[in-house]
């Protein structure tokens, strides 16, 4: 028989080295545990992560941050419009009954229907009260009656007549004289006038 067989080597076994070639390391093979046989594997894979006991794979963990944005983005819009829809349905049922949610990307008034009023409906918490007392004074200068509602959170279609509205102070005191409001006195010219100072 060959000197170089080796009859009684079962298979799969490594065949037995040469003493006359010099050593070399042994190649180690995945296991079903994610161990070696040479011992656990801390190759680096793709994206610098190492698989192996107690390793995480980078690649397959990492959270999908745009699809996580692109959820909260729609979850705003939804929240932006359904908002603008209760509030039109408040109105419809108050002397506006064309009053319109117009949803996201338009200019101008949240809600149509209602000729001469301008509304801007905020879901959001990142509300900018000064830059919607900015808007009101341009849309006041278009002739509109501006004024912004607010939505907060845990405040549902339930609870709407309690929303808050932030509207400006000028504009309230004209509102307030128009409904009867303060002290009245006649001037030479016939004119009413509207006395607002405290006594």
């Amino acid at each position: 028989m060959d000197a170089g067989k080796h009859p009684h080597r079962h298979p799969g076994e490594p065949p037995e080295r040469d003493p006359g070639l010099p050593h070399l390391p042994q190649r180690t093979t995945q296991g079903s545990t994610g161990e070696t046989e040479g011992g656990n594997d801390s190759t680096p894979r793709a994206g610098g992560a190492r698989s192996g006991p107690g390793r995480v794979n980078r690649e397959d963990d990492t959270p999908n941050v745009t699809s996580g944005r692109r959820n909260v983005t729609q979850a705003r819009k939804h929240r932006g419009y359904s908002s603008q829809r209760i509030v039109a349905d408040w109105f419809t049922v108050n002397g506006w009954p064309y009053a319109e949610p117009v949803g996201a990307g338009r200019a101008g008034s949240d809600v149509t229907g209602m000729p001469g009023i301008d509304i801007e409906v905020k879901a959001r918490r990142g509300f900018d009260p000064l830059a919607a007392m900015r808007q009101q004074a341009d849309r006041a200068a278009l002739g509109d009656l501006p004024f912004a509602i607010l939505r907060m959170d845990g405040q549902g279609p339930a609870v709407i007549g309690s929303w808050p509205v932030i509207i400006r102070l000028d504009t309230l005191t004209e509102l307030l004289r128009a409904a009867g409001y303060g002290d009245t006195q006649e001037t030479t010219t016939g004119r009413t006038e509207w006395n607002t100072s405290s006594s």
